[in-house]
């Protein structure tokens, strides 16, 4: 309640006031944290005090999870959430996985660099947002109007207007510092979130904000690396964009001055906010505030600090040293130790010198075994201070991908799945945030997108009965996801067996089936449903998925047309197969008529053409008598 013991209203500038107070105040502990982390990892150290030696553990356990977490680009997967037969709603799905791969694809988007910018606030301070951003791209263009003239008399009038030359969708990294949320315990109870921005006048007004406005906003945001000047000229106002659930609006806020400006639900998204749920570090189910991952080992990483310190100073310590006797010409031991390979010195009174005991009593040298003693002593405890990090952290040996050779396949196998189990957790939140990016993109992209625009993205001809269905389903009807292990580095090897085993499944499979479905039809569609869980659980099974519907659609279409003939009368069908038989048999028998006379025929031609030799043979005699 304010001064006056009125309830401060959503919206008005002393409301915006108090809840930006109360989230720095209730936040101050997690930034401060944050700012320690990384300066840590960026191995920023303190001007003032003791300089001591760091093992910077936090910067090689980041850099291996960043890997470990997000590999590639994601791949959009947009489907139809009931399988009716709806070519148009399937259709209308591919567009939008298409919009979606098109998007993300493209390079000034460069959505990884912000995925990855999250993950890294995710690691380092606790938290990382990553925005959907829409953005109209307005051109003008000259319309003509035919129309009456003062004179009542029929002309054509010309006038620029604006419309929609194209439409972009864009991923916007929120750095750690210029986010800010309302208080909740879950993220589905967020009042409202914020994102801060340095404005200059100009880009004020092109946002929208009364052109007074803007100029009368105190510029207090200045650089610090220039003249005082200088300050003042490149000074920019800090400027709020504060996003309201309970009202659904957007503000335009300056803290300490007012509200520049508000806009009315502006993206008509179902969950309103163009952010989703933040990656975040450790929580508890009181907050939504996170605790940095470093805090879990800090303690650890400030023994391993000292031990390192330790080390390089024996280290440092161990050197050759030693004392002489001052009655030997001390030039000889100093060119000694300075010597260098093959080199001999000369000795004067050599008799004298090796009489005295030669070089065995000559010096003595300090014995640093203690100090070595103690130095592997440390190198032990740093190793086990850092396998105790590791088991903190949940990065195996095995995730940095060693292993030692004398274990079996099996224990390696089963540390493995352990490290792996740590680490899929975080796979998986990482997953999910990107995967709600992509619903957000798409439902942006169902709302806003002009049929031209889907059709020159997705090569498809977009019409108005698709449009109808993205408008008014506002997604409802179709599922957005991305692929399984899409996000992560692919083991090549494991790639290749995954389809070696996902062919030998479904071969194995159809030849069982069809042999099944060929006895009893009516489990014709509990085999494809099985044949679709079977290649689903394999990575890359989605691609044919279509196909195996297409064909099931098919053969329960040519099923249905069977079953809906009449039923056959069995004396009708007996009757018909024993005049098939009888047909036959009277082929056969025409057939081994033919084959009679014929053979006869041949028979007798063969009989006449030997009469008609033995006369030739006959005449011929005669004449030669």
């Amino acid at each position: 309640m304010d001064d006056h013991g009125e309830m401060l209203k959503p919206g008005s500038d002393r409301y915006w006031e108090a809840q930006l107070e109360m989230s720095e105040r209730r936040e101050q502990e997690f930034r401060q944290n944050g700012e320690k982390v990384v300066q840590r990892y960026k191995a920023e150290r303190p001007t003032t005090g003791t300089k001591s030696s760091r093992m910077n553990i936090l910067y090689s356990n980041t850099e291996t999870l960043k890997g470990a977490l997000y590999g590639k680009t994601a791949k959009p997967d947009a489907r139809r959430r009931y399988h009716d037969a709806d070519p148009v709603g399937k259709q209308t799905a591919e567009v939008l996985e298409r919009a979606l791969a098109f998007v993300t694809d493209d390079p000034d988007v460069d959505v990884d660099s912000d995925i990855e910018a999250a993950i890294q606030d995710r690691l380092l301070p606790g938290r990382g947002v990553v925005r959907v951003v829409y953005r109209p791209v307005i051109a003008e263009m000259e319309q003509s109007t035919l129309g009456l003239d003062e004179e009542g008399t029929e002309a054509v009038s010309t006038e620029m207007v604006e419309y929609v030359a194209d439409q972009r969708i864009e991923f916007h990294h929120v750095y750690w510092k210029d986010y800010r949320q309302g208080q909740a315990r879950n993220w589905r109870d967020v009042p409202w979130v914020a994102f801060r921005h340095e404005k200059t006048t100009e880009e004020m007004v092109a946002d929208g904000i009364d052109e007074a406005i803007a100029k009368s906003v105190p510029k207090n945001s200045k650089p610090d690396d220039c003249s005082e000047e200088d300050r003042n000229l490149l000074a920019k106002a800090e400027v709020w964009e504060i996003w309201c659930k309970e009202t659904r609006k957007r503000y335009w806020y300056v803290k300490g001055f007012k509200v520049l400006k508000s806009d009315d639900d502006p993206y008509g998204l179902s969950g309103f906010f163009p952010v989703p749920a933040p990656l975040l570090a450790v929580t508890t189910s009181d907050s939504l505030i996170p605790v940095p991952d470093y805090h879990e080992y800090e303690d650890q990483a400030e023994e391993l600090d000292r031990i390192t310190t330790r080390i390089n100073r024996l280290v440092d310590a161990l050197r050759r040293r030693g004392i002489y006797n001052s009655e030997i010409d001390d030039g000889v031991l100093s060119k000694l130790a300075t010597a260098k390979d093959n080199q001999f010195i000369p000795v004067k009174n050599w008799a004298q010198f090796v009489q005295t005991g030669g070089m065995q009593t000559a010096f003595q040298n300090e014995d640093i075994s203690p100090i070595m003693a103690v130095v592997s002593g440390l190198y032990e405890q740093r190793a086990t201070l850092i396998q105790s990090i590791y088991e903190i952290t949940g990065i195996s040996d095995v995730i940095r991908g060693s292993s030692n050779p004398n274990e079996t396949a099996t224990a390696q196998r089963l540390k493995g799945q352990f490290g792996s189990m740590r680490l899929q957790k975080q796979q998986k939140a990482v997953a999910k945030f990107v995967r709600d990016l992509y619903r957000i993109a798409a439902e942006l992209i169902a709302e806003h997108f002009e049929p031209e625009v889907l059709s020159r993205m997705t090569g498809i001809q977009v019409d108005g009965q698709m449009i109808a269905i993205m408008r008014d389903d506002k997604l409802r009807g179709f599922r957005v996801d991305i692929e399984t292990d899409s996000t992560v580095f692919e083991d090549a090897e494991a790639e290749k067996q995954s389809a070696v085993e996902l062919v030998s499944a479904v071969t194995q499979f159809l030849g069982q089936a069809a042999q099944l479905s060929g006895a009893v039809p009516e489990m014709t569609p509990l085999m494809f449903d099985l044949l679709s869980m079977t290649v689903r659980r394999f990575k890359g099974g989605r691609q044919i998925e279509d196909t195996i519907d297409q064909t099931r659609n098919q053969i329960m279409a040519r099923l249905q047309q069977q079953q809906s003939q009449p039923p056959v009368n069995p004396e009708m069908e007996k009757l018909k197969q024993e005049g098939q038989i009888k047909q036959a048999e009277m082929h056969q028998d025409g057939q081994l008529e033919i084959r009679k006379q014929n053979q006869e025929f041949e028979l007798k031609k063969r009989e006449q053409d030997m009469d008609t030799r033995i006369e030739l043979f006959k005449a011929a005699g005669q004449g030669m008598m």
